[in-house]
């Protein structure tokens, strides 16, 4: 049987503030090497080619570079191409920003995003802390643990759904009614860190299912320390909340 392959690109993670969201493309990676996958990463930095990819991915928070970030990306119409061409594509924090129809720079200013979510990001209050979501109703994603730190506020299009409902944390919402990020196609927007896909394996296998949808996803032998270290964190939140 010939062993799939699959290609990861990070983009230009040196335009933002680290986040430790590099881990999610490891991630990425890591499962899919882990299922007999071909799986390959490349970072893409200012000035490379951007490959066609399998997956997308983009994290950190917002910098000065942001809105150059976006431009490149717009200009070059290298996600909506891959969008169409049903790639899966995921951003966090800032990478979030990116993704959408426009948002708020460091400086208060709107500039244009790429355009792959159909979303404003606005600008809001600080949020940061701890972030505890509910089981998803329609991905499979049971309660995720992350953190949040941004000022943006996702205002979404009718037809693109929230990522996850807060259990904890502000998202893109008052308490009590917060949610999430968003989720269109095969596109993620969230303002997860932590980073998102090493705390929450399950949304990692949701984009490898995406970009390989023969692709068995049976759990690993490892998943139940991760869940048990998630459960732990979730656990503690809610003792500090």
């Amino acid at each position: 049987m010939k062993q799939p392959k699959l290609l990861i690109v990070e983009l230009y993670p040196s335009l933002f503030q680290p986040e430790g969201d590099h881990g999610n493309a490891v991630t990425l990676q890591h499962r899919a090497v882990r299922r007999g996958v071909d799986a390959s990463l490349i970072v893409v930095h200012p000035g490379d080619d951007v490959p066609e990819a399998d997956i997308y991915v983009l994290g950190g928070s917002a910098d000065l570079d942001l809105a150059t970030c976006a431009a490149r990306i717009r200009t070059s119409g290298v996600l909506t191409k891959a969008v169409d061409n049903g790639s899966a594509v995921f951003g966090a924090g800032a990478g979030f920003c990116v993704l959408a129809n426009s948002f708020v720079d460091v400086q208060g200013r709107k500039q244009l995003g790429a355009g792959v979510l159909d979303v404003v990001i606005e600008s809001g209050g600080q949020a940061s802390g701890t972030v505890v979501t509910l089981p998803s109703t329609t991905l499979p994603l049971p309660a995720m643990s992350g953190y949040e730190f941004h000022t943006g506020r996702a205002i979404r299009a009718a037809g693109v759904q929230p990522l996850a409902t807060l259990e904890m944390g502000e998202g893109d919402g008052p308490s009590g009614a917060a949610t999430d990020g968003a989720v269109s196609d095969h596109v993620v927007g969230t303002w997860l860190h932590g980073p998102a896909l090493v705390r929450n394996r399950e949304l990692a296998d949701v984009l490898l299912a995406w970009a390989l949808p023969d692709l068995p996803l049976d759990a690993l032998p490892d998943d139940e320390l991760s869940e048990a270290v998630r459960a732990k964190r979730i656990a503690e939140a809610r003792s500090k909340g």
